[in-house]
Order: structure tokens, then C-alpha cells, then sequence
């Protein structure tokens, strides 16, 4: 399926080959003189669980009694932004519900106001507590999940209370002003709710496709801002185009099957 403009397309696939190209001639002459241990094909996948399972403990040792997570480099000024963030964490690595840890810190983000609770960063706290709650979602049984559920759908909704006009979000969800790398999460956690069946008006998605899409620069990227200056750049550009992608698969889950004459549908 396409999910760029077509004049946009051919620049954003012209940039990947070239990006590979460049990583491809740059590699061998890395390796020449390189350690053995940092050669291309040396780290094995017991490294990656190791260094997981590292990840996984420094992040449970960083819990308070009181279910939040220490704040990191800003100290405690954005507790509630950090916990959030940590429980999404944990959650994506699987970790259970039930593990203390977990159930204290879920029974503590369940309490907080998406308007009030986010140290005016709700921008990024909310949507992040919508993605944990949506990674534990299967594991939950009965009054739990329905709670978490009710929750889940109440964010969704300021969400959809807070979009600008133009279809982009900002740090405090309140309809004014927009940026890429705000807007991209509330799009992140809209997928998630949907993955797990929450319901929620998608016009949202719909304003904020007509926003990514005439924002795009004409290299085929995005800036942190439509017509930014300085042109586009790789973090926005890798978030804008996920960002088109997950909109264009909740709206139109079946946009690219059946196939038909060995190409999809909606092309």
C-alpha cells in the first residue's frame, strides 16, 4: 500500500539506499583494526539478553515504595512522566502485573489526573501510561482490566479534546500548538489501545494524517516542525514516517490485501 505521497515516496526510498550504501562501504573499513569484540557478528544473542536482563534489574532497583521511579537526570521533577515511562518499559519486557513492582506502580499511575498528574509534560506521560497499560492489558483478569480499560479510553479522550486544529499535539493536550515529536506519541498510543480493542474516535487520526502528510518536506523527511528550519532530519523523519504508517494501518487495516495481480489493493 502507499502511505506517502508519490513525489514524496521516491525521495524517502532514494535516502534509505542511499543511507545503506554509505553503512555498507563504511563497514569494512570500520572493522580493519577494530577490536575483535566490536567486529561486525560478534555480539551473540546470549549478549543481548544479558545486557536486557541488566536493563531489566537497573530498572526494578530504580523503584520507590511508593510505586513511582526515580527521576532520573531531572531528579524528581518529572516523577510521574519517569514512572510512566519505566512501567512501559518493564511492561513491553514483559514483566507481569502481579509482580510487586508492577502492582504497586500500576495502583499509583491508575491515581493520577492526565491534566493535573504530568508535570505539564502529559504530552508524553499520558500517552505512555496508555502503551503499559496496553502491554499488562492481556494479562489482566476481571475488575482490574476493566479499570485499566476505563482508563485507557478516559486518556484516549484527551487525547482526542486535545488535538490543535491542525491535527498535531503539544506538551500540555490542550488544542493549542503542535510538534512531530509530540504528536508522534498519542499516534503510538492510539495503536496500542487499538491492538487491544479500545474503541475511540478516529477522526483524530484521520486530522492528524492530513497534518503528517502536508507536512512533509519535499526531500521526503520531516523537521520538528511542518516547514521547519534546517530541513528535515533522521529522528523526526524515522517518527514521521512510523507515524503515517500506524495511522494508515488503523484506518485502513485491510488497505494492502487481498493481493491481486501480485500487488495490493490500495496502491
Amino acid at each position: 500500500m502507499s502511505l506517502l505521497h508519490p513525489k514524496h515516496l521516491t525521495a524517502v526510498l532514494a535516502a534509505a539506499i542511499a543511507g545503506t550504501l554509505v553503512l555498507a562501504a563504511a563497514q569494512p573499513a570500520a572493522a580493519k583494526g577494530a577490536p575483535a569484540s566490536t567486529q561486525a557478528g560478534a555480539i551473540t544473542d546470549d549478549d543481548v539478553s544479558s545486557a536486557i536482563a541488566k536493563a531489566r534489574e537497573w530498572f526494578i532497583n530504580q523503584h520507590q515504595p511508593d510505586g513511582t521511579f526515580g527521576g532520573g537526570g531531572g531528579g524528581r521533577q518529572y516523577l510521574n512522566c519517569t514512572t510512566a515511562q519505566a512501567f512501559l518499559t518493564l511492561a513491553y519486557m514483559g514483566e507481569h502485573p502481579n509482580h510487586a513492582v508492577m502492582s504497586s506502580t500500576l495502583d499509583y499511575l491508575l491515581k493520577l489526573d492526565a491534566m493535573t498528574d504530568f508535570e505539564n509534560k502529559q504530552g508524553y506521560g499520558v500517552p505512555m501510561r496508555v502503551m503499559g497499560f496496553a502491554y499488562i492489558h492481556g494479562k489482566l483478569l476481571g475488575d482490574k482490566r476493566a479499570i485499566v480499560r476505563q482508563k485507557m479510553l478516559e486518556d484516549l479522550m484527551v487525547f482526542h479534546a486535545g488535538q490543535s486544529p491542525n491535527g498535531g499535539w503539544r506538551y500540555l493536550l490542550n488544542g493549542n500548538g503542535f510538534d512531530f515529536s509530540n504528536s508522534q506519541w498519542p499516534i503510538l498510543a492510539m495503536r496500542e489501545a487499538n491492538n487491544v480493542g479500545i474503541e475511540f474516535p478516529t477522526d483524530m487520526l484521520v486530522k492528524a494524517q492530513k497534518l503528517y502528510y502536508e507536512g512533509q518536506n519535499d526531500d521526503g523527511g520531516w523537521a520538528y516542525h511542518a516547514g521547519g528550519k534546517g530541513g528535515s532530519y533522521g529522528s523526526m523523519s524515522a517518527a514521521g514516517l512510523a507515524s503515517v504508517f500506524i495511522i494508515t494501518d488503523v484506518l485502513e487495516p485491510a488497505s494492502g490485501c487481498p493481493c491481486k495481480g501480485g500487488k495490493s489493493q490500495n496502491t
